[in-house]
């Protein structure tokens, strides 16, 4: 990519195969000359050189072999797969080698990421989608090779969207993150971190966090500034919610809690933020403005903020129990607890008795468009009993546009009048983070046909079919506004891996229970480490992190006995991590060597587990 510079120097490349077609795969080793340099002889680039030769990459980020920032201004250090990378000086005439493993295959993503690549042929469309979902946009979008840490709103040709602009958590690079958490990458992963740290730096004293960061012109070189509030103008809660939410899936993937403990005085601080808007005469927030549509004005006692306040709180609540803070956790519980006690009291529509209003404000002023959004996280934050959140779900089915792609954001049109600076853009289309909160809902419900048929599976078929999708559907189902958006690929890939297979992990636990029995059996396995197959006679589970953790698999057979095994997988313990090598001595147990399930198919036992380490149950 020409980015930031005039031009790249011209590399003269000679190389050499060894092709295997058996296997698909190809080992170059290239010899790279500089022939030209930048007529600004002050920029001088960085170049990778591996410590150790023919070490394979494993992420197409990393074949960027000439970076774009000046070695003499910052020295970079690149975390790969498997080991590190140093950068040097770089000047004409210098000559260096360079080798790569290369997957031969015709998909949107690397080959190598796949386990038994070599039968490509063999996966299905959920595998496809995936990974599409992930390498096709989620890193398209990042900006690592000239701003480290930034992820733009649209991927990188270089040019992109909403030009001068990046880590939006409104909750756009809330998917960003968690489609790159998904990965199996440990590179990837790295990149995710750093994007949340870059937010984190920005954090204002009253706890509020950037809602996107922007271009400071004011600097020679490329640098960036915070922006608190939205486009539109608009005050919003999302970029702390999301955010944070965001660090806790990185360390519940990863089970940092080292990171997560020294990042905890900044998460405690955006929560302050947050609580500070809460009044306490009703234990609601009193929204300046919406949780995550920008341009629609949503203030008062407003149902999308409270929702999506009861949701993320009972999220830190969980953080909170699994790093031992219990007192902090029952705090927090009756805080969520009065919130969802007091919607249900002010803000749920008693006429219709189907759904909840857009706001009233403390003049009793009531607003009330049937907001999808607001209504859907509701569902799926658990705010509802199964009655109300059953009459919520019919409602939005019987509107105009709710078959058109997953899910469009009200019933009512936001007009001039309702939206900022009378922007309309988002008032009559669907958006991702509307449709992830409609899955989330259906999950709950078990409702897998409107799941698959309406959320999923639309989204997954055009991700197959074009490989870039847009920012938005219309009413219609046709797709429009920003193309090479990143918020619908990752749609796909978190909903596959969240509520279509059900794997959930957190801080001390892994949950594994698809939306139905219909799913089973299926594997799902990512990187090098990670996989989960799972039947109604045998389940089997590979972590790519090492830890305790509290294992919880549905779907089994009813009332069924099965043995546990915890042993070592030879071939993942030759692998190097960080340039180390796993200790032998490492442990793998299971707590229990038998297990039964219970009426529904569920068991549960806690495992030690090393990345090299599987675990199978098997019906006896």
């Amino acid at each position: 990519h020409d980015h930031a510079v005039p031009a790249r120097p011209p590399l003269g490349v000679s190389h050499k195969d060894n092709f295997d077609p058996k296997r698909k795969e190809a080992k170059v080793f290239a010899h790279f000359e500089v022939t030209d340099c930048l007529e600004n002889s002050d920029a001088i680039y960085n170049v990778y050189t591996p410590r150790g030769a023919e070490m394979p990459f494993h992420s197409s980020l990393q074949v960027g072999l000439v970076g774009g920032l000046a070695a003499t201004k910052r020295e970079i250090l690149v975390a790969s797969h498997n080991s590190k990378y140093v950068s040097r000086d770089l000047f004409k005439g210098d000559t260096f080698e360079f080798s790569a493993m290369i997957g031969m295959n015709d998909n949107d993503f690397p080959v190598l990421e796949l386990p038994d690549h070599s039968d490509l042929e063999l996966y299905s469309n959920d595998t496809l989608g995936y990974f599409t979902g992930i390498y096709t946009s989620p890193v398209g979008v990042l900006d690592t090779y000239v701003y480290p840490g930034l992820a733009s709103p649209t991927i990188r040709r270089p040019a992109h969207y909403y030009g001068g602009r990046w880590n939006f958590f409104d909750p756009d690079s809330y998917f960003t993150v968690g489609a790159l958490m998904y990965s199996g990458n440990e590179f990837l992963y790295d990149e995710a971190r750093r994007v949340l740290e870059k937010n984190a730096y920005y954090i204002k004293k009253d706890g509020q966090l950037p809602h996107h960061l922007l271009q400071d012109q004011n600097f020679p070189v490329p640098a960036v500034k915070p922006n608190y509030n939205a486009i539109s103008g608009a005050e919003q809660p999302g970029p702390n919610i999301f955010w944070t939410l965001s660090c806790f899936r990185y360390a519940e993937i990863t089970d940092d809690r080292k990171w997560i403990l020294d990042m905890m005085p900044i998460l405690e601080t955006s929560l302050q933020f947050l609580l500070d808007m809460i009044d306490k005469d009703t234990g609601l927030v009193y929204a300046r403005g919406p949780l995550f549509i920008d341009v629609f004005i949503r203030e008062g006692y407003t149902s999308d903020t409270n929702a999506g306040m009861v949701f993320f709180l009972e999220k830190f609540a969980e953080v909170y129990d699994a790093l031992d803070m219990k007192v902090k956790a029952a705090k927090l519980r009756s805080i969520y607890t009065r919130m969802s006690e007091s919607m249900l009291e002010m803000l749920w529509d008693k006429k219709s008795n189907d759904h909840f209003i857009t706001s009233v404000d403390r003049n009793g002023t009531v607003v009330d468009m049937v907001d999808y959004d607001a209504n859907l996280i509701a569902v799926a934050a658990g705010i509802v009993d199964d009655v109300k959140g059953r009459a919520i779900l019919d409602r939005i089915d019987s509107g105009p546009c709710s078959r058109s792609r997953a899910s469009f954001v009200s019933e009512h049109y936001y007009g001039p009048y309702y939206t900022h600076g009378s922007v309309i853009g988002d008032s009559n289309v669907t958006m991702a983070r509307v449709g992830y909160f409609d899955a989330i809902a259906r999950y709950r419900g078990h409702e897998e046909e409107i799941f698959d048929n309406v959320i999923l599976d639309p989204i997954q078929g055009d991700l197959l079919e074009y490989t870039w999708l847009t920012e938005r559907y219309n009413c219609e189902g046709k797709r429009t506004r920003s193309w090479g958006f990143w918020e619908y690929p990752a749609f796909v890939t978190m909903l596959l891996r969240e509520l279509r297979y059900g794997i959930n992990m957190k801080l001390g636990s892994v949950s594994i229970k698809p939306i139905s029995d219909n799913v089973v059996p299926f594997k799902l396995a990512a990187g090098k480490f990670f996989m989960v197959a799972l039947s109604r006679d045998v389940a089997v589970l590979r972590l790519d992190v090492g830890s305790a953790r509290n294992v919880s698999i549905g779907r089994l057979t009813p009332d069924a006995s099965y043995e546990v095994v915890a042993e070592k997988v030879p071939k993942l313990f030759r692998e190097v991590r960080h340039g180390v090598k796993m200790s032998q001595s490492a442990k793998c147990t299971v707590s229990a060597a038998k297990v039964t399930a219970d009426g529904e198919g569920g068991v549960e036992f806690r495992a030690v587990l090393t990345p090299d380490c599987e675990v199978t149950l098997r019906k006896v």
